[in-house]
């Protein structure tokens, strides 16, 4: 049984291990100001900022920072999914709108549903709680109707199938 000099040692040995650990995801975040980071929230396109994304999945004040800008900016948000623990979500209400993932003959598709009188979306964006995140242009809706085929092989289409998936996930509907 170790004694009471050898447990001090361990955790002395353990807090700078966590210590260090921090240190190195703190150097390993880039540093990006406010400014830019809000101003990557209401960016007019999909266009991604690697900084910006390393970032976001570093750092929890700047996801919500970063949320609360989308938030802002979005014409509808879905903060989170009612699913049962483990389940994933393949219908949500994004304000008055409804987003399906419907899966048909090895193929997935994103319907989203669009409310009369509401300004149509020009992209979605999705976030895990953990930073990760996709963007993608919406088309034109079809009789309320906008409809993408998320194809396994595009790394950002299939993000986003797994990230709308996921019932801790926040969608933003912007302009």
């Amino acid at each position: 049984m170790p004694d009471q000099t050898e447990r001090d040692m361990e955790e002395l040995f353990a807090a700078i291990r966590d210590a260090k650990a921090i240190e190195r995801r703190t150097a390993e975040a880039p540093a990006v100001s406010a400014a830019r980071l809000l101003k990557y929230g209401t960016r007019p396109n999909a266009v991604v900022d690697l900084d910006v994304e390393r970032l976001l999945r570093a750092s929890t004040p700047a996801r919500l920072m970063y949320g609360t800008a989308l938030g802002r900016a979005a014409r509808a948000v879905s903060p989170m999914a009612a699913a049962a623990a483990g389940e994933r979500a393949t219908r949500r209400m994004i304000g008055e709108d409804l987003l399906e993932v419907i899966e048909e003959d090895g193929a997935a598709f994103l319907v989203l549903r669009l409310a009369a009188d509401e300004p149509v979306p020009g992209h979605l964006e999705v976030r895990s709680p953990a930073g990760e995140g996709a963007r993608i242009s919406l088309g034109k809706p079809v009789r309320g109707i906008i409809q993408l085929r998320l194809d396994h092989g595009d790394a950002e289409l299939s993000r986003i199938a797994d990230l709308v998936t996921q019932p801790d996930s926040a969608i933003y509907l912007l302009p």
